[in-house]
This record gives structure tokens, sequence and C-alpha cells, in this order.
């Protein structure tokens, strides 16, 4: 079929557009205002590719301060996605899962499998176990502590590992088990 040579720049007025398609479904154009490219057919979805070796596609807006930074970086030589906030790197998908740098915030979070946590600080007032006739554990390697205060230093209870379970009040011991009872 026939084609058109452009060897130099095409200018559009705006609201002219870039009309591709047998039913001039997938549309190009500026209104003035807003830079827009719309898939208009109700049919199929809109790819962007990069077809270079380790090539990527990268999406890049205004940094807040005048210049350009990346938002999404679809890395072709690593397989991961990068979300960036104001340039920064903020969570990439892995080959082992998704990797998030900073603080997270969900309204609900459900882990299905094992957990590793350095800490945790729950700003709620339960723990709770809802799963019908499963226990709620808590599991430590030494020793498991149970702290009563604002600043987390009053005893309450002490799991002595391999040993005694020990109660207190105001942070002095009242209670311990022993091998042979109590105390």
């Amino acid at each position: 079929s026939a084609g058109i040579d452009v060897t130099g720049n095409a200018y559009f007025g705006d609201g002219d557009r870039v009309v591709l398609g047998a039913g001039n479904d997938f549309q190009l154009y500026h209104t003035g205002t807003h830079s827009t490219i719309n898939n208009l057919g109700g049919v199929g979805d809109i790819n962007i590719e990069n077809s270079t070796d380790d090539g990527s596609v990268i999406i890049r807006t205004d940094n807040g301060s005048g210049g350009k930074t990346e938002y999404l970086d679809c890395d072709g030589s690593t397989g991961e996605v990068k979300l960036y906030h104001y340039g920064t790197q903020k969570f990439a998908t892995k080959a082992y899962g998704i990797d998030v740098t900073g603080h997270t915030e969900t309204d609900t979070l459900n882990v299905s499998g094992i957990s590793t946590i350095g800490n945790i600080e729950i700003n709620g007032n339960t723990i709770e176990n809802t799963n019908a006739g499963g226990s709620l554990i808590l599991a430590a390697k030494a020793n498991l502590q149970l702290r009563v205060n604002s600043a987390s230093s009053n005893l309450a209870m002490v799991g002595n590992s391999g040993g005694s379970v020990d109660l207190y009040y105001n942070n002095a011991k009242k209670f311990e088990t022993t091998g042979i009872g109590v105390s």
C-alpha cells in the first residue's frame, strides 16, 4: 500500500488529531491544555513496547521543581518494574516477590506465609486470632517478655527459655513457676 514519507516535522494545531485505524479508533492529540492518547474503538489494549535488547520503558514527568524525573521504569535488563516518588525508588518487583523502600501503609494486610519482621508497633489495642479453633502463638528464641507502660519498661510477665514463667506487679516479681510447682 502507498504511504507518506515525512522528512521533517509534521505540525498539527490544538485540537487536530493523528487518527489511525480502519474505524479512526486510535487518536493522538493536544487540546491546548492536555495531550491525549486515546483508544476509541471499545476493544483491545494500548500496548507500549520496546524491542531493544535489555531496553526499558520509562515514564518521566515533572519533579516538583520544574525538571523531569522517573516515576515508572519497566527495566528490560533486570525484569523489574520500579515505582518512584519524585525520582526516589519506593517499590520494585523482584524474582522472589517485591521490595518496598520506606514506610508502608495498608488498610488491610493478609499474610498467608511466613513473615520475618524486625519490630512491630501496634497502634490499636487488640491482637486476635480470628481463625475458628486456632491458637494464637507468641514464640521467642530466648525469653518472652510482656511489658506494660508508655516507656515499655515495666515487666508484667516473663517466659524464660527452658525455665520459669514469672509474673510481676509494678515491675517486681511476685509469682514464679518452678520445676516442682510455683513460688
